[in-house]
């Protein structure tokens, strides 16, 4: 994959230059960060953010080690992305600092990825209890057992996140924009299952 080479203009730099403040703020740090050019156009852009565990979470070192510790036993950790709770209480932050400026606002959340972690009470939904599977990166054969707990992890990682764009809404409600903003939810692939 190249970075974007700016040929054609982004949604971003258009708004942008029609007055409207425009952020980022970006969950998936493999694809989405600032190296890949699709900062152009927004007046702020957090991707990778100072924190101690996202940093830690990012690193090559870090990444092992995680494969070592996260387990089905405890709450997993996200690895090259930052939580879709941080991403939305950033947004918020920087929302309302706008006051009532028209907005642009690109937030990706990442939480559905492996290895599958929601946390509570979302690690125990649709089975009572945490998958056993929770990993697909490793491609092995499974059972069809095994395929059906990888695949409530999966579940449980969505439902998380819907109650985080749910927090969106509520959290634009609450200020009085949500009546004059405009929600677009898409997703860039599913896990096949």
């Amino acid at each position: 994959s190249s970075p974007y080479d700016g040929k054609f203009p982004l949604l971003s730099e258009r708004l942008r230059d029609r007055g409207y403040a425009t952020a980022a703020f970006v969950g998936n740090l493999t694809y989405l960060g600032r190296r890949w050019g699709l900062d152009d156009g927004f007046m702020r852009y957090e991707d990778y953010q100072v924190d101690p565990t996202v940093l830690w979470t990012t690193s090559n070192l870090g990444t092992r080690v995680l494969k070592l510790v996260n387990s089905p036993s405890r709450h997993r950790v996200l690895t090259n992305g930052t939580s879709a709770r941080l991403i939305r209480e950033r947004f918020g932050a920087w929302q309302r600092s706008i006051g009532d400026r028209p907005f642009f606002a690109f937030i990706n959340l990442f939480d559905a990825h492996a290895p599958y972690g929601a946390p509570a009470p979302y690690d125990t939904m649709f089975i009572g209890r945490r998958p056993r599977f929770y990993d697909i990166d490793n491609w092995q054969q499974r059972d069809s057992t095994e395929f059906e707990e990888l695949r409530t992890g999966y579940e449980q990682a969505i439902a998380w996140l819907d109650s985080q764009v749910g927090a969106i809404i509520a959290d634009l409600r609450d200020r009085g924009v949500l009546d004059r903003t405009l929600i677009i939810v898409t997703s860039d692939h599913g896990e096949e299952f």
